[in-house]
């Protein structure tokens, strides 16, 4: 035997030799380093071959990309695709229009009042299809059932609207408010004190800025250029966006296609010298299925990277399920190897959008994802994030939710969601033609089918009222529970009808796909991805477009609440409509001031008659504004305290008639105005003067009313007695001797007055009319007295002048005790 292996071992050294002597023999001809390049590049191209036939389906796809890529180069194929998608872009643009509400291409002429604004949002916000407050959707929003809730989160965001965090010396209070989310959450996770963190506007700006801060450590400290993270397929889309933006590349490697999870020997493989970090998912979006954390971090730990959980849609439900009586396995900062974790605390914190948290287990790290300009011309600017300027707002509302909540509160909406998840998920077990994605133990259930178009039950869900996802690479649907679903009967209500979905589409198996199915099938067999994404821009084209405006800017400018006036001009109110001033016709300031007197006296004002009916005559308007010009010319400035406090009560009894107010605010405005608009001013402030009395007196006067009402000659009577009132209001006690010596005293004020009587008329009514009915014309005649008059009324002011006594002598009684009837006064 020993013989016999000797023998062989001979034999197989002779073998040996002859053929060493045969390569020598053939690679004489070759210089030594001919040789050492070939055994180079042989080594290369061995290598080269196994990584080929390891991507092999890789490859496939490739090669389908760049023949595909090929045929939409052609010119006929081209002008087919620019068809399809020019309809697809008008198909998306109705679907966005159909509601039919006006839009807004332009901004208005005239700011809206508040009730408008208020009106057009809610008829705006209210066009959703779907009542999202019943729960019956997925992911779109995770909280708004707590009206309590939401009422603190309306309060608190009221508090600090305007606060803006990247002014910390001017908001130190949202400073604060900041620094303590980052705090809380970060012992939600178990993080000691090292741990560090900022707050974000969301999940993609968190995982951007861990990514960023992985990289410029990598290159700053290790000198890495080309940096890489690997990851499993199923992690979140926002990985993708942030490695774009920061030139990283992404490795995404297979999952267990049992679990689910991320498969860590493969992320082994795949990385290298370049790998910065690895990432996984706690749980991830697509199938709700929680990574093993452990063994990535092991696996992070071993090879000296980073590892980092995205905790996005785990944040603030993750933390608490152990304590709601759901164990789960570790995801926080005690496995070992976690060097960062991402949190929303918009999703599970019931924070409104707008909020999450980016948390470091270094210092060092955090200090990486800072952006600063030390150079810049407007000073050092330095900020924590991608956004300058914040809204302190959503910090201020995003710590109430966190205090609102509290741990007991979030323990509750834990368990009632781990819950009504669970009870999904034994109800689906027991629909044969579906089955759920993985093991999910969170909140998200992913589901699918292989003897159904899943597609197509979705699209019979959406006609029920439901609004699921839609889940590609394998196809599903999915369902992720918040606290709107928790509501009582919904549970029973989704299942009933995802079995009538299920029946109908077995039932009608040939039924052509809806919407959904078209765009995610076509989606699969399209291997040029590019194409796809083509189409995905023209959703997000539409989604900018407002559509051509239904409402020319003329008939906008029409249907404005108020008319267009200059500031100068201002408004007032005829008929129960808005006018400028410039459009009020003499007729309509007839019908005011009569309004005006019946409010003065008491009475229940009248409403000012149409146009088209039957008015005053211009002889009754301008008789009153005569008698309103002689009390105004003697209305002095001793009363201007009591004024203030009369006019208030007059403009509450006349809340109809605005006009009275906004020609006094234009006298007030420009002092420079006009004599006759001062008049006026003291036409009104003495109008004022007489409702003090005119309310004590009031009982009495009623038969006085009834008389003056009929007889117009009672009231001139009365407007010229209106100069004693003034003094009249001060000196109680000379009533009773002014009254004896009435006649006297009556007869001297008529000729005074009947002198510019006239002249007063005639200058009052024109003031008036110019500024109230500028587009009318005013007679030539009328404009030539004015002027020809108005040194004859201001001598006629002077001799109206009388002393205190003799103005204490007019009669103020009408002989029977009883307080006549204001004079009519206008505005």
């Amino acid at each position: 035997m020993a013989l016999q292996m000797k023998g062989v071992s001979e034999v197989f050294q002779e073998l040996l030799q002859d053929v060493e002597a045969y390569v020598e023999e053939r690679l004489q001809v070759y210089q030594p380093w001919m040789l050492v390049a070939g055994t180079v590049l042989g080594t290369i191209a061995l290598l080269r071959a196994r990584d080929l036939y390891v991507n092999r389906q890789k490859l496939l796809t490739e090669l389908k990309k760049r023949v595909f890529r090929f045929i939409r180069t052609l010119p006929g194929v081209r002008q087919r695709i620019q068809r399809e998608l020019a309809a697809a872009k008008d198909d998306l643009e109705k679907d966005f229009f159909k509601n039919g509400s006006s839009n807004f291409n332009e901004l208005p002429v005239k700011g809206w009042s508040v009730e408008k604004v208020l009106q057009a949002s809610k008829a705006i916000l209210s066009e959703s299809p779907y009542a999202w407050q019943e729960g019956r959707i997925s992911a779109g929003t995770y909280a708004g059932a707590d009206d309590a809730h939401t009422e603190v989160l309306e309060k608190v965001y009221h508090q600090a609207a305007w606060a803006n965090p990247l002014h910390a010396d001017i908001f130190p209070g949202v400073r604060k408010m900041e620094a303590e989310i980052v705090r809380m959450t970060i012992n939600t996770f178990r993080g000691g004190d090292s741990v560090c963190g900022c707050l974000t506007s969301g999940g993609s700006e968190s995982i951007l800025m861990a990514l960023k801060a992985y990289r410029d450590w990598a290159r700053n400290i290790n000198g890495i250029s080309e940096p890489n993270i690997v990851a499993g397929v199923s992690i979140h889309a926002g990985f993708d966006k942030a490695a774009i933006l920061l030139n990283i590349r992404l490795i995404k490697v297979r999952l267990n296609p049992t679990t689910l999870q991320v498969d860590v020997r493969a992320m082994r493989n795949a990385m290298d010298s370049n790998t910065i970090a690895l990432a996984c998912s706690a749980p991830e979006y697509a199938h709700g299925i929680v990574d093993d954390i452990e063994a990535v971090g092991a696996l992070g730990a071993s090879k000296g990277v980073g590892v980092h959980v995205d905790c996005c849609m785990g944040g603030y439900l993750l933390p608490f399920m152990e304590k709601a009586g759901f164990p789960i396995a570790p995801f926080d900062f005690t496995v070992k190897g976690v060097t960062s974790i991402s949190a929303d605390t918009h999703k599970y914190g019931s924070s409104p959008k707008g909020s999450s948290v980016i948390m470091y287990t270094d210092a060092q790290l955090r200090r990486h994802q800072y952006f600063v300009t030390p150079d810049w011309p407007g000073g050092i600017y330095a900020s924590p994030t991608i956004p300058g300027s914040r809204p302190g707002g959503l910090v201020a509302v995003c710590w109430a939710s966190l205090l609102y909540h509290g741990v007991e509160g979030y323990v509750q909406k834990t368990k009632e969601i781990i819950t009504t998840a669970r009870n999904i998920k034994q109800g689906l077990s027991e629909i044969p033609e579906v089955y759920l994605f993985g093991d999910p133990q969170a909140s998200i259930l992913a589901i699918g089918s292989d003897v159904l178009n899943i597609y197509s039950v979705l699209e019979v869900l959406t006609t029920k009222g439901w609004h699921l996802m839609a889940i590609q690479n394998p196809p599903g649907l999915m369902v992720c529970v918040t606290s709107l679903q928790c509501q009582e009967g919904l549970v029973e209500a989704l299942l009933r009808d995802m079995k009538d979905a299920v029946r109908f589409v077995r039932d009608h198996p040939s039924a052509p796909p809806g919407q959904i199915g078209k765009v995610y099938g076509a989606a699969a067999s399209i291997p040029d991805k590019e194409l796809v994404s083509d189409c995905a821009k023209l959703f997000l084209d539409a989604y900018y477009q407002t559509g051509h405006s239904e409402i020319p800017r003329e008939q906008e400018e029409r249907e404005i609440e108020e008319p267009l006036c200059s500031k100068e001009d201002g408004n007032v109110e005829v008929s129960g409509t808005t006018q400028c001033k410039d459009e009020v016709k003499e007729e309509d300031v007839t019908g005011i001031v009569k309004q005006i007197e019946q409010v003065l006296m008491h009475e229940e004002p009248v409403k000012v008659q149409e146009k088209t009916e039957e008015k005053e005559g211009p002889e009754k308007g301008e008789a009153i504004l005569n008698n309103e010009m002689t009390v105004g010319e003697n209305v002095t400035g001793d009363v201007a305290a009591e004024d203030e406090m009369i006019s208030d009560r007059v403009l509450e009894k006349s809340a109809n008639v605005d006009v009275k107010g906004k020609l006094l605010e234009k006298v007030r405005e420009d002092p420079s105005r006009g004599a006759e608009e001062r008049n006026v001013e003291e036409v009104v402030k003495k109008e004022e003067i007489l409702e003090e009395p005119a309310k004590e007196d009031s009982a009495k006067e009623e038969p006085a009313k009834e008389d003056s009402a009929k007889e117009e000659p009672a009231k001139e009577d009365s407007a010229k007695e209106e100069p004693a009132k003034e003094d009249s209001a001060k000196e109680e006690p000379a009533k009773e001797d002014s009254a004896k010596e009435e006649p006297a005293k009556e007869e001297s004020a008529k000729e005074e007055v009947a002198n510019g009587e006239q002249s007063k008329e005639e200058v009052v009514k024109e003031g008036l009319m110019e500024e109230i009915a500028k587009e009318e014309v005013v007679k030539e005649e009328l404009a030539k007295e004015e002027l020809a008059k108005e040194e004859v009324v201001k001598e006629e002011l002077v001799k109206e002048e009388v002393s205190k006594d003799e103005e204490e002598e007019i009669v103020k009684e009408d002989g029977h005790g009883c307080m006549p009837k204001p004079a009519s006064i206008a505005a």
